[in-house]
């Protein structure tokens, strides 16, 4: 398409009712040209004007034609099909009404299992560079991940030819003024390979974790600095005092970024001070401990295949000469650019939902198609005029989906709402049933409507409409065209058969939803009376300040109630390990 017939179509759409007087001229414009031709051939002037619409030919086939260069007519038909739809709509406002809130409950359903999904698996963290990060890791024969000594990340920061970067992590827990307080200790070019600036002050760099111990510095996250410091513009300079070393708080993330894991994180902080934040055998001692986790920015132009083959090469090399139970068999490459990676294991996981809630939007879409198809009976005497004078039979099922499609656009926008209630809804509920001591490593994920939410939303609205309009109006366009116009329904149109397989349909999802929830509560009766091994009835764990732990335990030991007391740095089944205890003072 050349640039003079691209605007001549938008000029076309854009001035229709000029364009359509042009074309009236210069039809008319022609046919008096052939007049005068016969007139001055010797006819008369009612002869003339016969003989030039003979020779002009049917004055509204070439109106078509001419339109039809202007290759806007599908666009106009469209439009017509919008128009009489939305004619038809204002007779049954009812009948738009149930259509609408019908999809829209399985729209809305699927809308926010998907907008979860989003922010968890598809949206990339905001840093530079997303999908190039991945996690690396070698694995045993017994399919067990690795976790690196400092000696081994320094060698492979000098050896591996797979990444442009490589940054080491560690995970900490610990409490601040009794909240717990989750952070990560990194390597000094962690902020600067991920692309992450700070809200205020700075953020960590290369000669904050140049020696151990060096600098006590630490970098809060955005969300940390709001709900645990109130969003103080101050904060720069105060000392955190965690495990009774002062660290002084340099900056605040930039907002957005929680870092690489599916858990946000509070802090930051150079990982040359493990020895001071972490218990056990120092990471730089001669001990050798494996805490670590490596992350990687890969080369540009590196392929993945390339990169997993070097890796496992080097890999076999570092382990050559370790006992057999330890050697590299394999290698885990994990993708950092979303919070949890899209892995065939996550999709096994998530299959059960995504299929419940599918089962539900196809239930209503089943509903929806048996209006659809009375709706189309009670139409049958119109369709029957229309085909009696000329309607072509994929004219007026085009008509029909129209119509379908614009019943699924405010079913789409309600559906949108009601994702938006029911999420909301969901994690009031949650964070108001999680037990207490949970509660608090738990946090929210930011949940965006970005494009992905908007695509799947077009998309699941469009498939619905197509789900609950074709049927209906391939079996409305069947009919006897002499019988329709009657307003008789003959054996070419039988509504019946099709209202039953959609009852059919109907009664084979329920059963199919009744059956996964049937299996979901016995799964769950069977979790709640597992024997896990010891006796939890009657067992009650709770934490105790340091300094009031004696006077704590001489209540609970003179209290008749209590028949044993036992300590233990983790709780069985907790899930978390031994807190740090930390304050924050003014510095």
């Amino acid at each position: 398409m050349t640039l003079s017939d691209l605007l001549l179509r938008l000029r076309a759409l854009l001035f229709r009712a000029r364009v359509e007087e042009e074309l009236e001229d210069e039809v008319e414009f022609h046919l008096a040209m052939a007049r005068r031709k016969h007139v001055d051939a010797g006819h008369t002037e009612e002869e003339a004007n016969r003989l030039a619409r003979l020779d002009f030919g049917r004055v509204g086939a070439v109106k078509e034609d001419c339109r039809g260069v202007r290759g806007i007519q599908s666009f106009e038909a469209a439009l017509q099909d919008i128009r009489y739809a939305l004619r038809s709509f204002r007779r049954s406002p009812g009948f738009v009404f149930t259509v609408s809130g019908t999809i829209a409950l399985g729209l809305g359903l699927n809308l926010a299992l998907f907008t979860l999904f989003n922010a968890y698996v598809l949206r990339p963290i905001s840093i530079r560079d997303p999908y190039s990060l991945y996690g690396f890791t070698w694995t045993d024969r017994q399919g067990r991940g690795h976790a690196f000594s400092w000696d081994e990340y320094r060698q492979f920061e000098k050896e591996n030819p797979a990444f442009s970067e490589v940054a080491a992590v560690q995970y900490v827990y610990t409490r601040l003024d009794g909240h717990v307080f989750q952070g990560q200790l990194v390597t000094g070019n962690y902020f600067q390979m991920l692309g992450v600036g700070s809200e205020l002050g700075r953020p960590l760099l290369p000669d904050d974790a140049s020696a151990p111990g060096r600098e006590a510095v630490i970098v809060l996250s955005y969300q940390a600095w709001q709900s645990m410091f109130g969003g103080r513009p101050d904060i720069i300079g105060t000392k955190l005092v965690v495990r009774g070393f002062p660290m002084e708080v340099v900056g605040v993330a930039r907002k957005g970024f929680q870092d690489l894991s599916e858990v946000p994180r509070d802090f930051w902080a150079p990982l040359t001070m493990a020895g001071r934040l972490q218990g056990g055998p120092d990471l730089f001692g001669a001990d050798r401990p494996e805490r670590l986790e490596i992350v990687g920015r890969l080369r540009q132009g590196q392929s993945i295949s390339s990169m997993q083959a070097i890796l496992t090469t080097w890999s076999q090399q570092m382990t050559a000469q370790l006992p057999e139970d330890r050697k590299a068999a394999g290698i885990l490459l994990q993708s950092k650019a979303t919070s949890i990676p899209l892995t065939p294991e996550l999709l096994v996981a998530f299959s059960p939902l995504v299929a419940a809630f599918g089962l539900v939007l196809v239930l209503a879409c089943t509903n929806v198609a048996s209006m659809m198809l009375a709706r189309a009976t009670a139409r049958q005497r119109e369709i029957g005029i229309r085909l009696s004078l000329g309607a072509l039979r994929r004219r007026l099922i085009r008509q029909l989906l129209t119509e379908s499609i614009l019943l699924a656009i405010p079913a789409a926008l309600l559906g949108f709402i009601i994702s938006r209630v029911t999420i909301d809804t969901a994690m009031r509920v949650m964070f108001a049933t999680i037990p207490k001591d949970m509660l608090e490593l738990v946090h929210d994920v930011p949940r965006p409507v970005d494009w992905r939410v908007i695509a799947f939303m077009v998309f699941a609205a469009l498939a619905s409409a197509l789900l609950f309009g074709l049927a209906p109006a391939f079996q409305a366009t069947r009919a006897n065209v002499i019988s329709s116009v009657r307003g008789e329904l003959t054996s070419d149109f039988r509504p019946v058969r099709v209202r039953n397989a959609l009852v059919i349909a109907q009664i084979t999802v329920c059963t199919l939803l009744l059956v996964a929830c049937g299996a979901l509560v016995r799964t769950t009766m069977a979790i709640s009376a597992f024997d896990i091994g010891f006796q939890t009835n009657n067992v009650i764990a709770m934490e105790a300040v340091e300094n009031n732990r004696r006077r704590v335990i001489e209540a609970l030991a003179s209290d008749p109630e209590v028949a044993t007391i036992a300590a233990a740095s983790s709780v069985p089944l907790n899930g978390t390990v031994p807190t740090i205890t930390g304050r924050a003072e003014n510095g």
